[in-house]
């Protein structure tokens, strides 16, 4: 028998900056997300000989995802 476990958590920050021109006008514009995420990984090897030539195994893997974005939008 075998088990693993793994936890990752991860940040994302992105920042963008764009001008939008138009012929009186001018926009400036920042983009600030933000980007959480949570990684659980988990598995579970059996094995288990039924005899010199046979053996029975088993591997479920299990994955869970959590994602969060934060968006913050600003016209200047």
């Amino acid at each position: 028998m075998f088990f693993n476990y793994s936890y990752n958590s991860r940040k994302d920050n992105r920042v963008d900056v764009e001008n939008i021109f138009y012929p009186d006008e001018e926009w400036n514009t920042v983009l600030n997300k933000n980007t959480w995420s949570e990684t659980h990984n988990a598995s579970f090897n059996f094995d288990y000989n039924l005899n010199k030539k046979s053996n029975f195994s088993k591997s479920p893997i299990i994955n869970v995802f959590q994602e969060t974005i934060g968006i913050i939008l600003v016209l200047i």
